[in-house]
């Protein structure tokens, strides 16, 4: 490149870098379908419970219509404008941040510019936005993640490039499990407070870094603390409990919530195990042993405060397990092992058998509690003691096998996972079919 192109090339970079302008964006639009999906998830319960009754009022469905309208046009909208944002953004920050730096290091302004394309893993304005409509507004929180992770990536690097530290921390990929299992778990309602946290994260970085512009910022002599995720398995827990809490009480006031926390737990459990996978196999088999027994009785809690609701989505069970007790033992145990073994194959699907177990493990201590009321008028202890018979024990140990399965399957021998489970399986039907006919 010749010397007098050298300085007009500067100058038309410089007034490309001026021209843009790095605005903050307003997060009302963005908390819209946090707030529709909350309202569309509990309308849509209490239609469930109408169902049942066969008693649907004009007035339910009426609402589920409309939030369900609300939040597929409302998730539409903040998808196309957060998609649209954020690219245009990545495109003008990586122009800009190039303009800075270059004249320190060339190479490293190419490196990235470079990195910044190849990283940002976001779908198009108008992908989004037929994405939105189709899913109804389902794939809203899996957009707003992909958002967020990208946005944070670009913090980074920036900070570290124009800054001179990292003060952001990072979005790791399994956090999108978590973000889908808090979703679940409150009903809808943690997605106000993504959507704002999302808005809040992308503002932070135009303070940060573009508050000066079209200057530089200046670079921070402060020591930064930078967050990290706490430890997976007290944080599973944690979401156990809270969530044990929030669905006993909706499930006492009449809204069968369980069964979409037993996606979010199977999610959660899911993410559990994912950041354990470095752990050898006979601790993340203790450690989903203890997980499933905790399970199970929370699970259980939820069904004695909510008897009510449950036992009308029950009440056909019950009288079908009523009735096992006139099978042959044979034919008995045989009907328990082929029951128990679909959840069990079911949940060694590799990263994501955690959700089946979730759900036959949770609906199994549901039940138990929906009959431990009436059980207990009567004077029969029962529930209360079923978790240390031998068949419950070898059961639940049984399934923390093939759990465990999904997340170690790429090693040697794995494979000796499921046979054992399968054995320990068979003998608990079998010793279950003794106790219930000897009962």
């Amino acid at each position: 490149m010749s010397s007098e192109a050298q300085p007009q090339l500067i100058d038309d970079l410089e007034s490309l870098v001026k021209s843009f302008k790095f605005d903050r964006i307003s997060p009302f639009i963005h908390v819209l379908p946090g707030l529709f999906f909350t309202g569309l998830v509990l309308t849509a319960l209490l239609m469930v419970m109408e169902a049942l009754s066969f008693n649907i009022s004009f007035f339910t469905s009426s609402m589920v219509s409309s939030f369900l309208l609300a939040t597929m046009l409302s998730s539409s909208v903040s998808t196309y404008i957060l998609l649209d944002k954020v690219i245009s953004h990545l495109y003008a920050s990586g122009v800009t941040t190039y303009y800075f730096l270059k004249r320190g290091s060339f190479n490293a302004s190419l490196y990235y510019l470079r990195n910044r394309l190849l990283k940002a893993r976001i779908p198009s304005p108008a992908t989004g936005l037929i994405l939105s409509m189709v899913s109804a507004g389902l794939s809203y929180p899996i957009v707003l993640s992909l958002v967020e992770k990208t946005v944070r990536d670009h913090m980074i690097e920036e900070e570290e490039a124009l800054l001179g530290k990292k003060i952001t921390p990072y979005f790791f990929t399994e956090r999108i499990i978590v973000e889908l299992a808090l979703v679940f778990l409150t009903l809808g309602a943690y997605l106000i407070y993504q959507s704002f946290r999302v808005v809040k994260t992308y503002n932070t970085h135009i303070e940060n870094i573009h508050s000066t512009h079209p200057n530089p910022p200046p670079k921070i002599e402060y020591d930064a603390t930078v967050y990290e995720p706490a430890r997976p398995l007290m944080f599973f827990i944690g979401i156990l409990l809270i969530s044990t809490s929030l669905h006993a009480v909706v499930g006492y006031f009449g809204l069968p919530s369980i069964f979409l926390m037993n996606w979010g737990v199977g999610l959660a459990w899911g993410f559990t195990n994912q950041r354990l996978r470095e752990a050898g196999t006979s601790r993340m088999l203790l450690i989903n042993a203890v997980l499933i027994y905790l399970m199970i009785i929370f699970s259980m809690i939820i069904g004695i405060a909510g008897y009510r609701t449950y036992y009308l989505i029950f009440e056909g069970n019950l009288q079908e397990i009523s009735t096992y007790r006139e099978l042959s033992v044979t034919h008995l145990a045989g009907s328990i092992f082929l029951n128990n073994m679909g959840i069990a194959l079911a949940s060694i699907t590799p990263y994501m058998g955690t959700i089946p177990m979730s759900i036959g493990v949770n609906n199994a201590g549901l039940l138990i509690g929906v009959l431990t009321p009436e059980r207990l008028s009567r004077g029969d202890y029962t529930p209360l003691l079923i978790f240390i018979y031998p068949h419950a024990i070898l059961e639940l140990v049984s399934y923390s096998f093939f759990v465990t399965f999904a997340f170690t399957w790429r090693r040697a021998k794995s494979w000796i996972l499921i046979v054992t489970g399968l054995l320990l399986l068979a003998i608990a039907a079998l010793v279950e079919a003794l106790t219930i006919k000897i009962a």
